[in-house]
């Protein structure tokens, strides 16, 4: 009830007009039971509108008082010899009043839209103000992804910044060693104020004693990031365990079979070793623009992960090697080669093989004239 009265009070404070026009005020952020009722309450009992309540039409010609600035003299009832000083607040109040000959404010007459809160302007030019004097910037990290200023720029059509570029180490001046994406140090160093944080996603890998994880670390954290923490602690992986790993989001993990499959997988042979990924587990939301691909993912010790994009999902599929495949004939073509693969009963099962040597259940069906010879098989057979 308290709450209601200071948003009543409040708003009728602003030029202490009549009930009708604190309603429309109110009622287009507002609304509880009675709402109109209590408005008209409390305005009857304004003590500043009872004082200084004018009619309509003057009632006799004696009356010197002009109705027009009755207004003016309630919001200074404490104070009349500073009128002019409550003229800005009462213009304001008078010019977002919905008047009822036309049911609009005279604002919005006059621009064609409603006036602006006050207070979220003034919070606003606030964060503005603060953002364009700020002397001091966020330190960078090494290997952050940033662009450089670009100060000299000729015309409208070249690029405010160019990059990307990585931090590689800092100067005594507190300025920026750049590298290129070919990890080719820059000569010059750069102030903090030229360089621009990207904000994108880096992915990294750690090995831990009980598998493989895939870990999706924003560089730049917001405030509504929702964060969680699945890395698992053991005495061989401590080293592996920050404080920055806490704010991490697993987005897909491994278990200690899986990665033993996986690294049988990627031993290095002359062969070429065709996989059939069946079974997938579907992990996050990722991957939009690369739908409907193998990803190999390398940690920085050399060990591998297989993901697979799907509907914009990130999946990760339970390889297991294939010994035997054999080319099958088909009536319509396809973007991937239709083969024969022998399953655990010694069947022939139809697959397709994907160019990137995966076997798929599903390909999609094109033209025969777009077909190209792209997958040439190993003409000798190999072994797990």
């Amino acid at each position: 009830m308290e709450e209601r009265l200071d948003i009543i009070k409040n708003t009728h404070n602003l030029g202490h007009f009549k009930s009708q026009t604190v309603y429309s005020n109110l009622s287009s952020k507002y609304f509880w039971k009675s709402m109109k009722k209590e408005i008209e309450n409390y305005i009857n009992r304004c003590n500043t509108c009872l004082k200084y309540d004018k009619k309509g039409v003057v009632e006799h010609p004696a009356l010197a008082l002009p109705i027009d600035i009755s207004v003016v003299l309630k919001q200074a009832a404490s104070d009349k010899k500073n009128l002019d000083k409550y003229l800005p607040i009462v213009l304001m109040s008078y010019r977002k009043k919905i008047h009822s000959s036309t049911n609009f404010t005279a604002y919005e007459l006059l621009f064609g839209r409603f006036m602006k809160n006050l207070k979220s302007s003034k919070n606003k030019k606030i964060k503005t103000q603060n953002r364009q004097k700020k002397v001091t910037f966020d330190t960078l990290k090494i290997d952050d992804e940033v662009y450089i200023k670009n100060e000299k720029i000729q015309n409208k059509f070249e690029p405010s910044y160019t990059g990307p570029f990585f931090i590689d180490r800092f100067t005594e001046n507190g300025n920026y060693n750049l590298k290129n994406e070919k990890g080719e140090r820059i000569e010059e160093s750069y102030p903090r104020w030229r360089l621009k944080l990207a904000k994108q996603e880096n992915l990294t890998i750690y090995t831990t004693t009980d598998g493989l994880y895939l870990v999706f670390e924003p560089k730049q954290q917001s405030e509504n990031w929702n964060t969680i923490s699945k890395i698992p602690y053991s005495p061989e992986n401590e080293d592996l365990i920050t404080q920055r790993d806490i704010n991490d989001l697993m987005i897909a993990e491994s278990d200690y079979l899986k990665y033993t499959i996986e690294n049988e997988l990627y031993n290095e042979h002359e062969h070429n070793l065709y996989r059939f990924c069946a079974l997938f587990s579907n992990q996050l939301n990722l991957f939009a623009s690369f739908d409907d691909k193998f990803h190999l993912i390398s940690d920085f010790n050399g060990n591998k992960l297989i993901v697979y994009s799907k509907n914009q999902l990130l999946y990760i599929p339970l390889c297991q090697p294939v010994k035997e495949i054999t080319i099958r004939a088909s009536n319509s073509c396809h973007v991937d080669l239709p083969i024969y693969i022998k399953n655990a009963d010694n069947k022939l099962v139809p697959m397709f093989l994907s160019n990137n040597n995966f076997i798929k259940s599903f390909s999609q069906e094109i033209h025969c004239s777009l077909v190209n010879d792209r997958i040439i098989l190993p003409s000798h057979k190999f072994s797990m």
